[in-house]
Formats: C-alpha cells, structure tokens, sequence
C-alpha cells in the first residue's frame, strides 16, 4: 500500500497502525543487520549518482578514504585520489556499469585525502529506477595491510586489528554518571540543544526530567548486565514533537557507554528507508570481497552464502544452503568451543580456525560472527577470511626460527646482536655463561663499558665508528673484521675474547652489529709466552741479543741524544764464552 507521511497517532485503522509497526520493525531489524555486516566484513558503502555525478560514502567508506560520512563529492576529485593505471580501471569499470549493467570489483591504488597511501577493494553495482540507470552503489575495503602482510610476514607475525563502528543519526558518548564526554550529529539533525551545552554536562542537566530518567535507568541496567538496551521517548524540538528511539550499550574494556539515537518520527520516511536498506544491505552482503555466511541457531544448517562464499566452499548455485555447518569444519571440538564463546560473548571477531570445502579440501579461516535475526530466524552471521597462505608462511618462520635457536644454543661460540641505533643488546646466546659466567639476561642489561676493559671497549667503539661512517657513504658494502678484547669474566677477572663482527640494516630502519665472540684466553697465554721467549736468554732469564737489536732501534732517536753505551766483563765471564762458546 502506499504509505503517507502521518504520524503513527494519526493513522486511525487498526491494520495500518500495525502495518507501521511492523514496516518500523523491520526497518530496525535490517539497519542491524546492515551494520554487523559492514563491522564483520569491514566493508564500507558508497553511492555514485550519475544525475549529479557526485560519490556519497557511507561511515566505514569514509574512514577507508579519510574523508567526511554521507558528504556528496564531485566525480573528477574522487578519481583524481587514485593512481594513474588504477583510475583508468575504475574508469572504464564505472562506464561499463552504466552502459551495459555490468557489476565490477576492482583491486586498486590511491592516496587519501589526507595523503594516506592505501591498497583497495571495491565494488560497484548499478541501480535502476523505472528500468533506468540513476546510481550505481558499491562496498569498499581497505586491505592495505594485507597486501604489506604478505612481505612482512617472514619475519613476524601479521597483527589483525578489531574495530567497532557504527552509523548513527547521532550519538552521545556516557560516563558511568551520566556525563556526557563526546556526541556526534549530523549536519542536518536538528537537535534539542546547542551542541556545546551537551559536553561535560550530566544528561539531566540538559534533557527534560522524564527522559533524563529513561536514560539514567539504562544506564543503571548494563552497569549490572552488559546488555544493550534498547527504549523510545518522545522529545519537543522547538515546537514539534518527536519520537525518538536509543540503543545504549557498554563500550568494551571500558567504563563508558554509547548511545545511538534515530528520529522515527515519520513512519512514510520508515518505509522508504526500509527499501533503500533493503536493497543495499543485499548489495553489500552479495557482493561483499569476503565470504559471509548465516546458519540457522536451531539446527546450524547454513540459510545464506554470498558469491565469495560460494567459491570459498566450493559448492555451485545453492547447492550448500540446508547444509548443516558442521560438515565444514575439520574439528567438531574446534567447533563447539568457537561456538560456545560466541554464545558467551555475543560475537566474536578475527578467530582462527580450521575449515574444509565442500569435497574435504582443509584450509585456515579467520573467522567474525555475530547473533542476528534473519528471515525471523535467531541466526549465526559470519565473515570468513582465508589465511592458508599466511599460516604457511607462519608454519615456515616457526621452523626457521627453531632452527636458529638450536644453532645458537648449542654452539660455544657466543652469538649476539647488539642494536647500535638504541645501544642496546637485543639478543646473547645462552653459551655466554660459559664463556663469561654472566647469563644472557645480565649481559643484555649492560653496556660495552661495563663488560669490556676501558681500553677494550675504546677499540670496540673505534672500530664500529669507522665502519658505520663507511658503510653510510657507501651502502652496498658490509664491513666484517676480528678484533681482539679483553672481557670482564664474572669469577675470574677478566679474559681475552676473539670476535667477528658484521652490519646490517634491520626492518625498522635501526642499525645493528651482530657478533661472534670466542674464548682467546689460552692463544693469548701462548702468543705472550712465545714473544717472551723471543726476547730472553733460557737458562738465565735476561734479555737477548735480539731485545738488545731491537732496543737499540728503538733509543736510537734524536730526542735521546747524546746516548752512550757502556759494556763491562763485570765476572769474567766473557773470557769463558771465548774459550768454550756461549
């Protein structure tokens, strides 16, 4: 029927007042579920409408792009945000979709509005009105990070970030007292007072008692309970009176709550709001970049799956909905535990867990999911991400990693990387106890002065001076070199090590030296025993003919003259060299 813009307490047939009900009813229910559905699949909407030629981005759209939510910007500037080659695509796929009906998703290269560098995907469906083309409406994804992912994940694990967002007529951001911290309208909400007499002031300070109250018990209630709350009430703005309905809940981790508000005032803007949502919470979940599902909570058999979806499962047309989920999991155990903590936790996000496809394929899923309500069912809602690729990767650096560990554990050589940009060790070999006495931990702790002799450590620094300043001149040679130092030991003194040092430039742009330090104690002892040796006569202990050579070599200088020298028979001992030889 077609609906008129009357307030419910004027529409006087019984079957029309539930008709509102019910078209307001579902209306909430598809704005929630349009909404777990962006945070899920961290997907944003945008609208480009060819009459004007102007894009419209929807809350996550525009903190993809950095730009205001809901604001109309001209065609040619948001083009302009992407790469040469990346804008000819989006182009010619935006042409196509207006010229011949053609959806299209596109992976591409921009820079934000605030000069951000990102990686995208995005699709784009057109819409008709009267069988023509007015706009044409899409999701959009920031997936830079997993394009980074791919080459930094060798050497550390990829860290997935949660985020919640929602999109509000507007919102007011509550301390447990009800003090208002934050609120956000939008331009064209007419609100009950001036912006400025919200911040820092108590919510009955600035609202009429009654509703001051509704809000005070709310707030009361999940300050008990952690359940979002849900009420309506009916606020004068100038002379116009209003209903509203609020959605208060807790913020996670945190003693704040949230509260969404929304005018439902007009049941014929309801209605209209009803189908725009409906078409584009379609759009959105059908053409979303990842795989979403919905299983029914009643006998887990899988109600939806989108395109991705599809593919992921392997499974052709609807081949798969009226299957029951636990066919697609490797582990009924795994299963009921991810389960269970959904059921505890009302959603769960970024869980990973093993799946298998449709003919027993296994592969590793990244798994967010909420409890909704779907076609009047209780229904489970699932983003699914496939991260094989990175847990092999993730498998690879475990091995790698363990094989490092035992090579520097078990070797008696001490191997140590000292981060010369914070001077700081950020990793010794356990084998230094045995060389030093000192364990990993203690030696990490202090400083080349602390564990080397002065003159020891003035080498050590010397030295590396001299390398970075040429390593910094010329960045495609790596200086190596062993040098010789002496080492407090923590039961004998000290001792003399050999090292082997090498730079490199780790991934955050720091400078290291990474070393190789090996007990030289004894070759020390023995070089220092053969060099005196050199220099003394066995049987007596003094010194030689050859210290003799060299001492004279060494005194012969301008500075000691006048020199003389003075030889003495002070025993007669030399007529007994001439007579039977030294």
């Amino acid at each position: 029927m077609v609906m008129t813009k009357h307030s419910l307490s004027t529409v006087k047939n019984e079957n029309e007042r539930k008709e509102y009900k019910e078209i307001i009813s579902q209306l909430q229910k598809k704005m929630k579920m349009k909404e777990m559905a962006c945070r899920l699949a961290k997907v944003g909407s945008w609208t480009l409408d060819i009459l004007t030629n102007q894009f419209e981005w929807g809350e996550e759209a525009a903190r993809v792009f950095e730009m205001q939510a809901e604001t109309a910007y001209d065609n040619q500037l948001i083009m302009n945000l992407f790469s040469d080659s990346s804008q000819k695509r989006l182009t010619i796929a935006i042409n196509a979709s207006i010229k011949k009906s053609e959806p299209f998703s596109l992976e591409l290269e921009m820079t934000t509005l605030k000069g951000t560098h990102k990686w995208i995907r995005t699709n784009g469906v057109p819409l008709y009105d009267q069988a023509t083309i007015t706009h044409i409406e899409g999701g959009v994804q920031d997936i830079t990070e997993l394009s980074l992912v791919k080459n930094r994940f060798e050497k550390q694990e990829r860290i997935f970030e949660s985020f919640f967002q929602v999109i509000p007529d507007f919102f007011f951001l509550f301390d447990r007292d009800s003090t208002i911290r934050d609120y956000r309208a939008q331009s064209r909400v007419n609100l009950y007072a001036t912006p400025e007499m919200f911040i820092n002031k108590r919510i009955d300070e600035v609202l009429p008692f009654e509703t001051a109250q509704l809000y005070k018990e709310s707030l009361k209630k999940l300050s008990e309970n952690s359940q979002m709350d849900v009420f309506e009430y009916d606020l004068f703005i100038g002379e116009t009176k209003k209903r509203f309905e609020c959605r208060l809940n807790k913020l996670l981790n945190n003693d704040q709550y949230i509260a969404i508000v929304r005018d439902i005032t007009e049941p014929y803007n309801a209605s209209l709001s009803l189908v725009q949502s409906e078409n584009r919470y379609r759009n959105l979940l059908e053409n979303s970049p990842f795989p979403i599902v919905i299983t029914r909570i009643s006998d887990n058999s899988l109600s939806y799956c989108n395109k991705r979806a599809k593919e992921q499962l392997g499974c052709l047309g609807d081949e798969a909905i009226g299957i029951s989920a636990e066919l697609f999991y490797q582990s009924n155990a795994d299963r009921d535990e991810w389960v269970s903590k959904l059921f505890t936790e009302g959603s769960v996000s970024d869980s990973e867990i093993q799946l298998k496809k449709m003919n027993g394929d296994p592969y590793w899923a990244l798994m967010s999911a909420s409890i909704v309500d779907f076609a009047n069912q209780p229904s489970i809602l699932v983003a699914i991400n496939d991260i094989t690729n990175r847990k092999e990767v993730e498998n690879k650096l475990k091995t790698s990693e363990e094989k490092y560990r035992l090579l520097t554990e078990f070797n008696s050589d001490v191997i140590w990387v000292l981060n010369l940009t914070k001077d700081k060790f950020t990793y010794v070999s356990p084998s230094v106890e045995g060389l030093t006495g000192y364990s990993a931990d203690e030696i990490m702790s202090q400083s080349i002065e602390s564990i080397m002799t002065p003159e020891s450590a003035v080498i050590l620094r010397e030295t590396i001076k001299r390398h970075i300043d040429y390593f910094y001149k010329n960045r495609s040679f790596t200086p190596s070199q062993m040098i010789e130092v002496q080492q407090y030991h923590k039961y004998t003194d000290k001792i003399w090590i050999e090292i082997s040092m090498n730079y490199r430039i780790n991934d955050l742009n720091e400078f290291e030296l990474v070393g190789v330090s090996r007990n030289a104690e004894e070759r020390k002892k023995k070089e220092n025993e053969i060099l005196n040796r050199s220099y003394h006569d066995p049987l007596t202990g003094l010194y030689n003919r050859r210290f003799y050579e060299e001492e004279v070599k060494r005194l012969d200088s301008e500075r000691n003259l006048p020199i003389s020298l003075i030889t003495a028979d002070v025993n007669g001992l030399k007529l007994t060299n001439d007579a039977f030889g030294h």
